[in-house]
């Protein structure tokens, strides 16, 4: 009895190990034909290329240009983008006077507003000798005077005088000296010239005063 229950159980685990084994090397089997189908699919995968639809490269690369309509012109507008474009006017040409306004310009200095050849010139005193007899009077006397009439110097000596509208010597320019000592007498007349009292300015057409300048001529010796 107890041998036979000794070989019913050996061969039970004789029985159950078979099994065990029989479904561990089926287990195998399907794990290694799952493998290499896999293996398969991908390498078709990457040997076949990716096509795209004809559809889907239109969609993809297709554009549609879009023109603007022409605009009528607006007969109220001057300006008309189809019409003829003219020809450009030949270099010197001017095809219309061009008025420019300048705006008025007042002068830099007292210079610039001389007139030249006024209606009525500048004078002093009531007549030409009223000059002389002032610059006769300031000079006559003094130790430079004494000193050329003890040499005996005689001659002329040129004067340029600028004077305002309001009748002041403004400038004096000494033009010419006939002789070479009668140039000592430049720094006194200078100063007896300047210190004039005012004389009557010159005058335009219409009577108004203007700048002008006067050439006069001082007699050396004076007044005897």
């Amino acid at each position: 009895m107890i041998r036979w229950l000794f070989f019913s159980i050996l061969f039970m685990c004789i029985v159950a190990c078979q099994e065990n084994g029989q479904t561990k090397t089926h287990s195998k089997i399907k794990a290694q034909k799952f493998a290499k189908n896999n293996e398969q699919n991908l390498s078709s995968k990457a040997q076949t290329p990716i096509k795209i639809k004809p559809k889907e490269e239109k969609e993809l690369f297709s554009c549609v240009l879009i023109l603007p309509e022409p605009v009528d012109p607006d007969p109220y507008d001057p300006y008309d983008p189809y019409a003829p474009i003219e020809p450009l006017d030949p270099p010197g040409y001017i095809s219309e006077p061009i008025d420019v306004l300048l705006p008025p310009t007042s002068p830099k200095s007292i210079r610039d507003s001389i007139v030249n050849f006024p209606a009525t010139a500048a004078f002093y005193g009531s007549n030409v000798n009223d000059f002389n007899k002032y610059v006769d009077s300031k000079i006559a006397g003094t130790a430079v005077f004494q000193y050329l009439n003890e040499i005996g110097a005689e001659g002329r000596i040129y004067v340029r005088l600028l004077i305002d509208i309001n009748g002041k010597i403004r400038a004096i320019d000494f033009l010419k000296f006939t002789t070479k000592d009668l140039e000592i007498l430049r720094s006194p007349l200078q100063q007896i010239l300047v210190s004039m009292p005012h004389w009557s300015p010159a005058k335009n057409e219409q009577g108004q005063a203007v700048v002008s300048e006067l050439t006069l001529p001082i007699r050396i010796p004076l007044f005897e």
